[in-house]
């Protein structure tokens, strides 16, 4: 009976397969309208205002002729994320506010200057060519805090933020002038005199075992048995230029074995000891605030967790640190000096500390051949303002009541943001009006176990949760609509994986009440990334609920961290009648000549101020909407 099945399913799992496999295959960037049949499912462009701006010079005259661009397409509703006030930057090198540049480079000064308060203009514009204008207020979104030497002044920013690592710039306006309301980290005892120690002995380890790193780096060959070579030691006192160290240095290699955590101390890997190959320079003293250390490791074959695996040392024991894997690149790259300095070197240009772009994979493995040592911890997250305190959530609320003067027909609240990244998140949240709630819950019991964090992240999401309920009724008092980013990760706080999502570089580190967001909204939007092959099954309770309140459910179809332009995609939203619409992401076509970035979008500012249209994008949208 069980071999006639298969006989009969055979075929159909054949099927499956090839579909499959073909959409996995699929190169969407050769596609072209001829692919494309359409969607009866409205469409929306989203536009990144500030990224809109560093690419190319916008005036309220091209501004008009890119968004009238997206109006003959057909587009009804347009989103606009946001530039917060002080435009603080992304978690990319480019994305500051720079000075004009005589060649390519960074337009976000020249565009401003030009255009002055961009959120009114684009909502202003939008409006005024017949489309719905619908701002994305991320209020986490405060700067990632890249950073300057210490001593270095920004050419265009007047003001910083001291870090680890040098003078950090580019924030929100409210966190330059109330830096201690951003999410701070737990107070240490005895952390001063345990920073003050000179260095006595650095220690770097490196698992050995290559099946325990292989799901996230790959087959790499295997470190055992190998000694690494060309170790030298380097200090620095800006964090700016690193010397070699001169003086003796005792160096030695062993092998042990060692549970490895991440930068939180939770244990990896199960718990099970792995086998180590341990470096130790000691036998020297230095009083230097910041180190290097540097080795061949050819393949690429010695892999460690710096965070938990990289550690310092003075006479007095354990030194707090911040471990840094990513050479500075130039805060504000600017024309042929950016192009000539594609290479950067820590020696030259120092490390960017607690700073790691679009994030790294749970628990952190590397396989560098250079890593920076600062002694101390940054006192809170650069970027990240934290929820508990009335004036955030006052400053955050007078965000959405300037929006709605503005004229804007609804806010898109989404949660993550490019400034929340940390390596050990379980360390910070401990800010007095959070800590007042959790030991009225606790009394004095200390935070501990990886449950303790998780409460503290309860009470942060009560506080959001404050926030979007004043929002909320600011809205609807303006007959404005709400409209709520939601994920699955949100919908059972005791998956494992789904915690570990809540904890990524891009979300702030707090559990939410589902169900009091959903209710709370009148759309919702579906942030999973769906990789070019929407699935029925994710955020299916959040689905649930909303549609059965009669909400509309956005989804997201991504142009370059897709593939999701391709027809099969949305013919597999369509067999989902809860879902309302599509919201096309990352809408600005990029080209920068000088770096070759030649990026899929809808329609961008060339430098000489020209619309550049992307055509065959735009050919692909609009046969999508001959079925609207």
């Amino acid at each position: 009976m069980y071999t006639s099945l298969i006989k009969q399913l055979l075929p159909v799992l054949l099927c499956l397969y090839v579909s499959i496999n073909t959409l996995q295959a699929l190169d969407y960037k050769k596609l072209t309208a001829k692919d494309f049949t359409g969607t009866t499912l409205p469409l929306a462009p989203v536009t990144d205002i500030f990224l809109d701006l560093c690419y190319g010079p916008h005036t309220p005259e091209n501004i008009k002729a890119k968004l009238q661009v997206f109006k003959d397409i057909g587009f009804q509703r347009v989103y606009f994320v946001i530039a917060n006030p002080g435009y603080p930057t992304y978690g990319m090198d480019m994305l500051d506010f720079a000075p004009t540049p005589k060649t390519f480079g960074n337009y976000a000064k020249a565009s401003v200057d030009a255009v002055g308060d961009i959120n009114k203009v684009m909502i202003e514009t939008a409006h005024e060519l017949g489309m719905e204008a619908w701002p994305v207020f991320k209020p986490y979104e405060g700067g990632d805090g890249r950073s300057l030497p210490h001593g270095k002044k920004h050419p265009v920013r007047e003001r910083g933020l001291s870090c680890i690592g040098g003078t950090a710039y580019g924030f929100d306006t409210f966190i330059l002038d109330n830096p201690e309301m951003r999410i701070q980290r737990r107070p240490e005892p005895h952390y001063e005199a345990d920073c003050a120690q000179n260095v006595t002995r650095i220690e770097l380890a490196f698992c050995t075992n290559p099946q325990s790193y292989k799901k996230h780096l790959g087959t790499l060959p295997p470190s055992a048995g190998h000694a690494l070579t060309d170790i030298q030691l380097w200090t620095s006192n800006d964090n700016g230029t690193y010397t070699a160290y001169t003086g003796p240095v005792s160096i030695k290699q062993s092998s042990d074995t060692r549970i490895i955590t991440d930068a939180n101390g939770f244990p990896s890997l199960k718990g099970v000891a792995q086998p180590c190959h341990i470096l130790t320079l000691d036998g020297f003293e230095s009083p230097a605030p910041y180190f290097a250390v540097t080795f061949t490791n050819p393949q690429k074959r010695h892999v460690t967790v710096p965070w938990s695996m990289i550690t310092a040392y003075g006479k007095g024991g354990l030194i707090p640190t911040t471990i840094g894997t990513r050479v500075r690149k130039d805060l504000v790259p600017l024309g042929t000096e950016w192009n000539d300095r594609k290479k950067h070197r820590f020696d030259t240009d120092g490390f960017e500390f607690e700073d790691h772009g679009w994030g790294v994979g749970y628990p952190g493995w590397h396989n560098l051949s250079s890593y920076g040592i600062a002694k101390g911890k940054n006192s809170h997250v650069k970027g990240t303002l934290c929820e508990a305190y009335p004036e955030v959530r006052a400053y955050w609320l007078a965000t959405v009541q300037q929006l709605i003067a503005y004229g804007a027909d609804g806010i898109d609240f989404r949660l993550v943001s490019h400034s929340c990244s940390v390596t050990d998140w379980a360390n910070y949240g401990f800010n007095k009006p959070v800590m007042h709630i959790y030991k009225q819950k606790h009394g004095d019991e200390l935070v501990e176990s990886e449950e303790d964090y998780h409460d503290i992240m309860h009470i942060r999401g009560d506080f959001y949760s404050l926030f979007l309920r004043d929002a909320q009724q600011a809205l609807h008092a303006a007959n404005r609509k709400m409209q709520i980013h939601m994920s699955e990760i949100y919908t059972d706080h005791t998956h494992d994986g789904f915690i570990r999502g809540l904890v990524q570089w891009g979300n702030p580190k707090i559990f939410l009440n589902w169900k009091e967001m959903v209710d709370l909204a009148d759309e919702i939007t579906i942030k999973d990334k769906q990789r070019g092959r929407y699935k029925k099954k994710n955020c299916a309770l959040i689905k649930q609920r909303a549609a059965a309140a009669g909400k509309p459910i956005w989804v997201h179809c991504y142009l370059t961290q897709g593939p999701g332009l391709q027809q099969a995609y949305f013919d597999s939203i369509a067999t989902d009648p809860r879902i309302s619409g599509v919201l096309i992401y990352e809408t600005v076509k990029r080209h920068n000549p000088n770096s070759g970035m030649n990026r899929p979008g809808i329609v961008g500012i060339a430098p000489d101020g020209s619309l550049m249209r992307d055509d065959r994008v735009i050919d692909i949208l609009q046969a999508l909407k001959q079925k609207e």
